[in-house]
């Protein structure tokens, strides 16, 4: 499948689910103030981690990674495949560390960085539209990798993995939680919705 035709499916299918107004009116249900938004009131509703599992599996993964290397204030880490940010938001929040993340998607990149900035982490995150098989950046400049149900998106696994192992300082924490494959050829994924009653932070 040529490249541009992968990334218009992906832009299609993730379009749905990159909707900053539907970000905005689940907020205002939830009598969250807009105008002063915290990165958690975002990540703890689900709005904008899209990995399977969402938050709730975010702290399942950074509870296990927690058990290993804790990201420090001055480590740089990589989010690869950010999509709208809230892994990415959700370390920088939780670790104090700084993040760069990446995804092919201009969508995507644009609506992350957009809540970055109303959440205040513009300082200690930012973004750029880039492939994980020709990453942009010099040999072992990251403490950490995430990807977190990407890999089963890139066709060439090799590249992926020689690129992420090359930007990994030595010593570095390469963390990844992926579903299983191959995706069918004429999969066409649907995005899913929680009941709103799921989504709710905890009072």
């Amino acid at each position: 499948m040529p490249a541009a035709t992968a990334t218009g499916q992906l832009t299609s299918f993730y379009g749905e689910m990159t909707s900053l107004d539907r970000v905005r009116r689940s907020l205002e249900r939830d009598g969250v103030d807009v105008e002063h938004l915290q990165a958690r009131d975002l990540y703890e509703r689900d709005l904008d981690c899209q990995n399977l599992g969402g938050f709730g599996m975010l702290e399942v993964i950074a509870t296990a990674v927690a058990e290993r290397a804790v990201p420090q204030p001055g480590d740089h880490v990589l989010d690869v495949g950010c999509g709208m940010g809230g892994p990415g938001r959700f370390l920088a929040d939780r670790f104090g560390c700084t993040v760069t993340g990446i995804d092919l998607l201009p969508l995507r990149v644009e609506s992350a960085e957009d809540l970055t900035k109303r959440t205040g982490l513009a300082e200690r995150i930012s973004y750029q539209v880039a492939s994980v098989t020709d990453l942009p950046f010099e040999d072992g400049a990251f403490a950490q990798v995430w990807m977190l149900d990407v890999g089963i998106h890139v066709r060439d696994k090799a590249a992926m993995f020689a690129e992420i192992a090359r930007v990994l300082r030595p010593g570095g924490l390469f963390v990844m939680h992926d579903q299983m494959g191959p995706l069918a050829r004429r999969w066409h994924p649907r995005p899913a919705t929680l009941p709103s009653s799921r989504r709710r932070c905890p009072s």
